[in-house]
């Protein structure tokens, strides 16, 4: 049988679709901001947050190989070749499971209690997808965010796209073409459980697997108090989801080909992010980048995928960020598990555990792919639309004191930031901001506008 390469690829070409503009940051224009969009607290104790991580990530090991170049000196067209060097760089490794857990006998291996406290729980994955709760929302409450025209209400109605015929003619196709299984995974706290409904009642039975690891097992919310080395914290968050990758990977790593990991405040676009994970673009890099796979395969490239920063604007210092988090196929995680836990950071203690699964990945050649779309537009955010909608960049964004820019790998503004097929909205608060969620991203009731 002929290997097939992908629609878009010509030789030469590993499978990644050219952007047809040139980008440079210094060339960006230096508009001002005439309107701030209202942003919750959790914004600013995010963006601190993402602050100490990145000290944090200097702090822990070496950079990983890969171009020493700055982002002032780095076109589009260099960006693609960038891919092309992120997918050949990482080995090849067989997917076939290894079971590593010892027993279950220590962390973070040591596996997950039931409502009871009885060590050795399986929460049934599948659950919620079987028996999804009804949305509870009044009409007045929908009305009151349809007619919001903030600035996340710009970025949601009139950018961001949810491709829902591309779920609906998949799901009717896939008697013929077998769909990619997608597992996801909360992080959370017993106190944070009242958040956990919006989610449940939205896009969790979208998953095709869904579990919430807690420190309080609730069959009802699909909470597991998966157990961890150190105290139940936010600055132990590595420790608590180290554990919980390792969960998933002891239980379930053999059913499921994508792993997508985020906080109880994230709003995942599951439609679009099956779009970008089903692409010819992303089944070829898993692929080794040129041909797409038959199904035959049992090697796999590793792919880590979410919102990319480079530290100080140096390529060799690439990390995924939190915000809409991150997304790994089957060989990254189980590289992340069975090569890179018990060797690098096992005791650290930190909330950083975005940058520090980006560093132990990088430890094992594993860069983080760049996640932006054809014209450039992220599909991972770290922030809140109305945010990306109004944020101009600075005039030196190299040699400005804003860290937004002197990180962010060649960005847009306004609207052309955020790519249409946006896979995840981050920092949303509780019932409210889920309305405006769900409104915004045209499932607004017809005639509640007017105009």
């Amino acid at each position: 049988m002929s290997r097939r390469k992908p629609s878009n690829i010509q030789d030469g070409v590993n499978g990644v679709t050219a952007a047809t503009t040139t980008l440079n940051n210094n060339g960006v224009s230096n508009s001002v901001v005439n309107t701030i969009p209202k942003i919750p607290v959790r914004f600013f104790l995010f963006a601190a947050c993402l602050w100490w991580s990145l000290w944090i990530l200097a702090l822990f090991g070496a950079s990983a190989p890969g171009h020493n170049r700055k982002i002032s000196s780095i076109s589009v067209t260099d960006y693609d070749q960038l891919k092309n060097v992120i997918v050949s760089h990482a080995k090849p490794i067989n997917i076939e499971y290894v079971d590593v857990s010892d027993g279950n006998k220590e962390h973070p291996h040591l596996g997950a209690t039931d409502e009871n406290g009885r060590i050795g729980y399986i929460h049934d994955e599948t659950a919620l997808r079987k028996n999804p709760p009804s949305l509870k929302i009044d009409d007045s409450q929908m009305n009151k965010f349809c007619k919001s025209r903030d600035e996340h209400f710009q970025m949601m109605h009139n950018r961001i796209v949810v491709d829902t015929d591309y779920d609906r003619r998949t799901m009717e196709e896939s008697g013929i073409h077998k769909r990619d299984k997608l597992f996801c995974l909360v992080y959370t706290f017993d106190s944070a459980h009242p958040m956990i409904p919006y989610i449940l009642e939205t896009w969790g039975p979208k998953c095709d697997g869904f579990v919430v690891g807690s420190n309080k097992t609730d069959p009802s919310l699909g909470t597991v108090n998966i157990l961890h080395e150190g105290p139940e914290e936010y600055n132990n968050i590595w420790q608590k989801v180290r554990s919980m990758w390792c969960y998933i990977y002891d239980n379930y790593y053999e059913k499921y080909d994508w792993f997508h990991i985020g906080g109880d405040d994230l709003f995942l676009l599951i439609e679009n992010l099956r779009l970008y994970l089903e692409s010819e673009e992303i089944k070829s890099a898993a692929n080794g980048g040129i041909y797409l796979p038959d199904g035959t395969e049992t090697t796999q490239t590793p792919l880590l995928l979410g919102r990319r920063f480079a530290l100080k604007g140096d390529l060799n210092d690439i990390f995924v960020s939190g915000g809409s988090e991150y997304t790994m196929n089957k060989a990254a995680l189980k590289l992340l598990v069975t090569e890179g836990l018990d060797n690098y950071f096992p005791h650290a203690h930190t909330f950083s555990e975005d940058t520090m699964v980006s560093k132990i990945l990088q430890k094992l050649d594993v860069l983080p792919y760049d996640t932006k779309d054809e014209d450039g537009g992220e599909r991972y955010m770290p922030f809140m639309p109305g945010f990306h909608w109004s944020y101009r960049l600075p005039k030196d964004p190299l040699n400005s004191k804003e860290w937004y820019a002197e990180y962010s790998i060649n960005i847009k503004e306004g609207a052309e930031h955020c790519s249409p097929k946006k896979c995840g909205i981050p920092s949303c608060e509780g019932r409210e901001y889920e309305t405006t969620i769900r409104t915004g991203v045209r499932f607004v009731p017809e005639g509640v506008f007017g105009d």
